[in-house]
């Protein structure tokens, strides 16, 4: 049977979804939906950026050239890392089937996560 996706150890056909060793069904799962995570939630990165923020200042206050330098590129990289950074959040692929939500995969490729719902989809379309 020709795959709709094969992507590593990640094979979903018409009839099947095989995520690493657990293969499902496609005839037992009910929907499939994306979940996104922050590694860090708004309240850390808020936090985070604030102790940047005053570091920052205490070295401004300081009068030292290099320091200042320092602080402000390590404020600077901080709110970068923070706030830009698509590594620092998670996708989990979820199957709601009669059993319950089964949590089928947790990955930090928003591409390979949003390919694999597609997938899903394209074969809850072929099995109508």
């Amino acid at each position: 049977m020709e795959p709709i996706l094969s992507a590593g150890d990640i094979v979903i056909t018409r009839t099947s979804a095989k995520i690493g060793e657990t293969t499902y069904q496609i005839a037992n799962i009910g929907s499939v939906f994306l979940k996104r995570e922050a590694l860090f939630d708004r309240t850390t990165q808020f936090a985070c950026s604030i102790v940047f923020f005053i570091a920052f200042i205490v070295f401004l206050i300081d009068g030292s050239e290099l320091l200042t330098i320092t602080a402000v590129l390590l404020f600077l990289v901080s709110i970068t890392v923070l706030y830009f950074n698509p590594s620092m959040e998670k996708m989990t692929v979820t199957f709601k089937t009669s059993s319950g939500d089964i949590e089928a995969l947790v990955t930090h490729d928003a591409e390979l996560a949003l390919r694999i719902k597609g997938a899903i989809e394209a074969a809850f379309a072929q099995r109508l």
